[in-house]
């Protein structure tokens, strides 16, 4: 299909050439061309069409009504502009936008090279809404529609000299002026390119309709625009009809070829309707006695008046491509339309017989012979008409819950093309827990959950995915360590609690109750928990009973001597200081303390540490000290030695002291006995 898009493509431009011949000579043509052979064009998909009916759909939504954002002033000598409403703004530039594009083969993907494929979008200026607001006014403040307001109509007596001035620039570079009732800035545009028009016309005042249509169409197709602005002013006497004006301006220069282009070139050549896909619905908005439209093919070409003689006329024809009907349009003697000297366009309308139908290519054959006796050009392309209004389908959605769920949602019905909103609602099964919807009935996942998107154009059964209850057992030791971790219950599913018993030091755990202050148990440690609730248990503990402390006697027997201590009582388990006290005896040095009457070893000694829980009698060991030698004839006072002076005389032995000791305590004891035996006589 593109090979014979391309094909076409060389036979324009060996007919450039021709042309070039035809301009710079004599007026001979030097070169025929044959035309190609037929071919059809692209068999558009769904995507390629569905682009289209989505951007002429998001033009004709939605269009707002308000045009004012501040009103005009045009009375009292002081003419302000006011300001329109960028919603109202916005939608015109989206609309030009968008024919502009279709004019250009933007739709057609055969057209990979069209000049709309290199981009040129306009963008609103506020420059150019000035000059155009200024034409508006102009216009309705004068009542009348006019390209030169300084010609055709009368300033107005308040109206300040310079306003006049820019207004009438206002209307003569504009690329539309147009009255009529109140309307919306989108429908003056679509008047021009759907060929709109009301009540009764003469034939003569009819082609000229349709000729400046077709200017108006030239203008909004310019190449070298780069920005764009809207007039709009309701008029100073309301009752009158029109009683609002509107301009629309492309600038800079929106009569501007592109310099040495081919004006037959397939790249800057824009098609009504469109080489490619086209709306139906925008066929059909024309009005007037008409049943078509007015067709037209604008050449980027100014000033070139080759086929505009009445006796070398075009001949057209709109072929069926599936029923090869053909249908010749009676042409008048001007089909090549000058356009004041701005661009051409070959224009025509198909008779009332012509009825387009949808999705068939028609292929359009335009024939000329250029001014010459010999010569013949021929032009073609393709056009196809789409339905934009969709066939409204629906889709359902439909929620299933299993045989034990209840309360299903109800099932939905989705538009084409729109998004769904899932339903809120939430089912229910006793036992389990709702996650979401999946399309398997056997997921464990969930693919939407309530209240989510669904974008598919399609039908969808939604099955509800149920996860089994479950309840969880907290343990709270309630003051002390060592609680069981938490457990998971089952619904329906009896439960074992832990085996495990925490600790509190003084305390002896009794079990486990639902209250942080029971004195009684519920749950013992092990034990079975049935209920389907989540629950905390906690410990319940018992305070230990504190048996008497047991207490050990200590006891000090002076054992032969005098002064023992005291008693002392020892604590269970707590070690005891002994008493430093020390007993005497007469004679004998204290040693210690043993644990027996006999003792001569010592077991504790005075303040010492007695660690053992027992009672004890401890007995103090004496040593007896050394005695001096008695006299036997004064045994109270004892004989001292004096110093021995008897150098060479032995030591007594051992053995003759203890003999001596002895019969000194013999006479010692005789003497008393005696003293006792003669103070009682007396």
């Amino acid at each position: 299909m593109k090979k014979a898009f391309s094909s076409m493509l060389s036979f324009w431009f060996l007919f450039s050439l021709s042309f070039g011949n035809i301009a710079s000579a004599n007026g001979v043509i030097q070169t025929e061309v044959a035309p190609e052979p037929y071919a059809l064009p692209f068999e558009p998909t769904e995507s390629e069409i569905e682009a289209l009916r989505s951007a002429y759909n998001a033009v004709n939504t939605n269009i707002p009504n308000e045009v004012f954002a501040t009103q005009p002033t045009l009375s009292g000598g002081i003419y302000e502009l006011g300001e329109l409403n960028s919603a109202a703004i916005n939608k015109a530039v989206e609309q030009i936008n968008f024919y502009r594009k279709l004019a250009f083969g933007g739709f057609n993907p055969d057209a990979e090279d069209s000049f709309y494929q290199e981009g040129f979008d306009l963008a609103y200026n506020s420059e150019f809404f000035e000059i155009a607001q200024r034409g508006a006014i102009g216009m309705a403040a004068s009542n009348k529609v006019v390209r030169n307001l300084a010609l055709d109509a009368t300033k107005p007596i308040d109206m300040p000299d310079i306003f006049w001035q820019q207004a009438n620039e206002g209307t003569f570079t504009s690329s539309i002026s147009a009255s009529a009732e109140k309307q919306t800035l989108n429908d003056v545009q679509d008047d021009m390119m759907a060929s709109q028009s009301v009540g009764t016309y003469s034939d003569y005042n009819r082609a000229r309709y349709d000729d400046q249509t077709v200017v108006w169409r030239s203008k909004l197709l310019s190449l070298n625009a780069s920005g764009l602005g809207f007039g709009y002013a309701p008029s100073n006497d309301l009752g009158k009809d029109p009683d609002h004006f509107a301009v629309t301006h492309l600038g800079p220069d929106d009569f501007t070829v592109l310099p040495g282009s081919n004006p037959f070139d397939i790249k800057t050549v824009a098609h009504w309707p469109s080489n490619g896909l086209f709306p139906y619905e925008l066929y059909q908005k024309h009005s007037g006695s008409h049943q078509n439209m007015q067709w037209s093919v604008h050449l980027n070409a100014i000033g070139y008046t080759g086929f505009t003689s009445a006796s070398r006329p075009l001949t057209v024809t709109i072929t069926n491509t599936e029923t090869d009907e053909v249908t010749s349009i009676p042409l008048p003697a001007s089909e090549v339309t000058p356009l004041n000297g701005q661009y051409k366009a070959i224009s025509f309308r198909p008779s009332d017989d012509f009825k387009p139908e949808l999705d068939v290519w028609y292929r359009v054959d335009i024939k000329g012979n250029p001014n010459q006796p010999s010569g013949q050009f021929e032009y073609t392309y393709h056009t196809r008409f789409v339905q934009m209004a969709v066939e409204e389908k629906t889709y359902n959605v439909t929620y299933n819950v299993g045989e034990e769920g209840t309360n299903a949602p109800t099932n939905q019905t989705k538009q084409h093309g729109i998004d769904l909103t899932l339903t809120s609602d939430v089912p229910s099964r006793s036992g389990y827990d709702f996650l979401g919807w999946d399309t398997d009935p056997a997921a464990e996942t969930v693919v939407y959950k309530p209240g989510d998107i669904y974008k598919e154009d399609a039908d969808l059964t939604l099955y509800a995915v149920w996860k089994l209850k479950t309840y969880t057992v907290t343990y709270d030791a309630n003051g002390g360590t060592g609680a069981p971790a938490d457990q998971i219950k089952e619904h329906d599913v009896d439960l074992a609690l832990s085996s495990v018993i925490p600790t509190k030091e003084g305390y002896t755990f009794l079990g486990w109750d639902t209250d942080t202050a029971a004195k009684t148990v519920v749950f013992n440690a092990g034990g079975i928990y049935t209920a389907n609730a989540n629950v905390t248990l906690y410990a319940v503990w018992e305070l230990n009973k504190v048996p008497p402390v047991q207490k050990y006697t200590v006891q000090y027997n002076a054992n032969g001597g005098i002064g023992a201590p005291d008693l002392q009582i020892k604590t269970h388990g707590e070690d005891l200081t002994l008493r430093n006290t020390l007993p005497t005896r007469k004679g004998y040095t204290f040693v210690g303390w043993g644990t027996s009457p006999d003792a001569t070893t010592v077991a504790y000694q005075p303040g010492g540490i007695y660690t053992i829980d027992a009672d004890i009698t401890l007995y103090a060991i004496w040593k007896l000290d050394s005695i001096d030698p008695v006299d036997p004839k004064d045994p109270v006072n004892p004989v001292k030695p004096g110093p021995n002076t008897n150098n060479n005389k032995k030591p007594q032995t051992s053995d003759q002291s203890w003999l001596w000791l002895a019969l000194t305590t013999m006479i010692v004891s005789f003497t008393i006995l005696a003293r006792r035996k003669q103070s009682m006589e007396i």
